[in-house]
């Protein structure tokens, strides 16, 4: 389809004598993309808006006022940019032009290629069980900023907390964002100005594990089950994403100025190793005396390997040395929950031993080590505090972590 040309629009008074305008604008159908007359109201004939008939000789016309014509002009400022944008790709492929053909063709995988791969699987979630009903076949220039607000304001209604809302504006938000700045399939994001006119519920505090809990649950997993009890140990005693913590290998950790360290630099989701969440997560974190006991054991059970996966997948009940880590979601929902809970635990994850520590750590006085524990930004805390974070705050966090909880193991 061939680039369609500037259009000023047809002015005309209806029989009502209502002002009206007439356009050309471009529709998807089944068939593909067509060109439509669109018919719009402009305005009712007032004082301030109206229409003269003139004569010159035998000629005549209808002259609309100034009034009037800004009207028209800004209606068809936005029809011109939308037709623009519409036509700055070639229709190679019709379903790219449908928000759901869009997502499925071009998005996902673009997302799958450059986002990690937890974050996709929280996209793929909304996607399927939120957005994918709500867009239906609608095209990107059928959808406008009131349907989004519309939209965030039935998920308010609804009773769904801010953090969940968020998190489906987000990816709603990116789809657009990609489909204006990258393929040019509308002039604006409508996203970019939506609101719910309903208040968001505030989401719940995320749950942790008080360091007595989180002691007492490695300790009662260590003799049956001392691998679960090395991955819990350097969430809590380390502080790493569970992600992180199931793609250390052995030839990860370093002895140096006299203690242990890891050296954090991958993560691993449904399968999946790749970086860590944030660049700033690429450092050496020291190894609390507790934790290395908990790796020491393990390391015996599992033959004394100095290099592979810690955690390696099993395949049959055979351990997988070579090919990648455990299948950390199938782990936790299987077997490490039931272990937890028939020891008279309550479950909460493995990121609420990670909670934990930064929990226990403040508790102690020790914010800042806290945070450098954890390599993670507070959003409240600004860059160049964060920058302040160095490997001596980390040294001294493991300093106050192992005085906290060496009562505990006695």
């Amino acid at each position: 389809m061939k680039q369609p040309r500037h259009q000023q629009g047809q002015l005309y008074i209806a029989a009502n004598g209502s002002i009206r305008l007439k356009f050309w604008t471009t529709v998807i159908n089944g068939s593909g993309a067509e060109r439509k007359r669109k018919d719009v109201f402009v305005c009712q004939q007032d004082s301030t808006h109206y229409a003269e008939k003139r004569t010159n000789g035998d000629s005549s016309a209808v002259v609309f006022n100034n009034e009037v014509l800004a009207i028209r002009d800004r209606l068809m400022l936005t029809e011109n940019d939308k037709q623009r944008a519409f036509h700055k790709t070639p229709v190679h492929r019709v379903d790219i032009h449908t928000i759901a053909g869009f997502w499925e063709n071009v998005y996902r995988p673009w997302a799958w290629n450059e986002l990690r791969k937890s974050t996709v699987k929280c996209y793929v979630h909304i996607w399927k069980s939120d957005l994918k009903a709500h867009f239906g076949e609608m095209t990107f220039l059928d959808y406008s900023t009131v349907m989004a607000s519309r939209y965030l304001t039935s998920l308010a209604e609804r009773g769904l907390k801010a953090s969940t809302i968020s998190h489906i504006r987000a990816l709603a938000s990116a789809i657009f964002g990609h489909a204006v700045k990258h393929y040019g399939l509308l002039p604006t994001n409508p996203w970019s100005e939506a609101g719910s006119s309903k208040k968001y519920q505030q989401s719940e505090g995320t749950e942790f594990y008080a360091v007595e809990e989180a002691v007492s649950i490695i300790e009662a997993l260590s003799p049956s089950h001392p691998d679960w009890s090395a991955l819990m140990g350097l969430c809590f005693y380390a502080g790493l994403r569970p992600s992180e913590a199931i793609a250390i290998r052995w030839e990860d950790f370093r002895f140096r100025d006299g203690m242990w360290h890891i050296n954090i630099s991958r993560g691993c989701v449904d399968g999946h190793v790749s970086d860590t969440k944030t660049e700033d997560s690429k450092q050496q974190v020291p190894v609390a005396t507790q934790l290395g006991k908990l790796l020491q054991i393990w390391n015996q059970k599992s033959y004394g390997r100095k290099e592979g996966w810690v955690f390696p997948a099993k395949k049959g009940g055979i351990i997988n040395r070579a090919e990648k880590p455990m299948d950390l979601r199938n782990l936790c929902q299987r077997h490490m929950k039931q272990a937890v809970i028939s020891e008279g635990f309550e479950w909460r994850g493995l990121y609420a031993f990670r909670r934990g520590l930064a929990t226990h750590l403040k508790g102690l006085g020790d914010v800042m080590g806290a945070q450098a524990m954890l390599r993670h930004k507070n959003p409240d805390t600004t860059e160049s505090y964060y920058a302040k974070l160095t490997a001596a705050d980390r040294l001294r966090a493991i300093r106050f972590l192992e005085a906290g909880t060496e009562a505990l193991h006695k």
